[in-house]
């Protein structure tokens, strides 16, 4: 298992989400436009039209040039998770735009401690080298976001019904 191998699945990984991501906004921008003004963004409706495109932009530079992916895509998570953390601040409950007009939920913590996992994430494919990856690396890297995912799920399950 080598670092760089670990980071360019993780890199390819990050791609296939912010790829997701953007896709999932393009679906209803109207709708996205409408979130990202409840969560306090300025300009909403450029917002909901060029960050899609940015997000693509993102995923292919993760595959392309993955290190450059990976510190564009760290920049971003951090930027998204400041708008979040000022939105789970004001106890507003606005639903996430995150992953485009999919999601109803609101923010809340869970949609923190998952931008923190894809900061972690980028930040491992910051090492990425662009070299086939051997099977442990591959294994390790969707092991781990497979233990991430269902963790994620069951909290937010949890959350929702400590809500109910």
């Amino acid at each position: 298992m080598t670092l760089g191998g670990v980071g360019y699945v993780t890199a390819v990984l990050l791609a296939v989400v912010f790829w997701n991501a953007g896709s999932g906004k393009l679906r209803d921008p109207s709708r996205v436009a409408t979130e990202f003004e409840q969560m306090g963004i300025r300009s909403p409706e450029t917002a909901a039209k060029v960050l899609p495109f940015v997000e693509f932009g993102t995923a292919v530079l993760l595959v392309a040039v993955p290190w450059v992916g990976a510190a564009v895509s760290l920049a971003l998570l951090v930027g998204f998770t400041v708008i979040l953390i000022r939105v789970v601040r004001s106890g507003a409950i606005v639903p996430c735009a995150c992953f485009g007009a999919s999601s109803t939920r609101p923010v809340s913590v869970v949609d923190l401690v998952r931008n923190g996992l894809l900061m972690v994430a980028a930040a491992v494919a910051l090492a990425a080298v662009r070299e086939a990856p051997s099977a442990p690396d591959i294994v390790a890297v969707l092991g781990a976001f497979a233990v991430a995912v269902v963790a994620l799920r069951l909290a937010r399950q949890a959350r929702e019904t400590d809500r109910a």
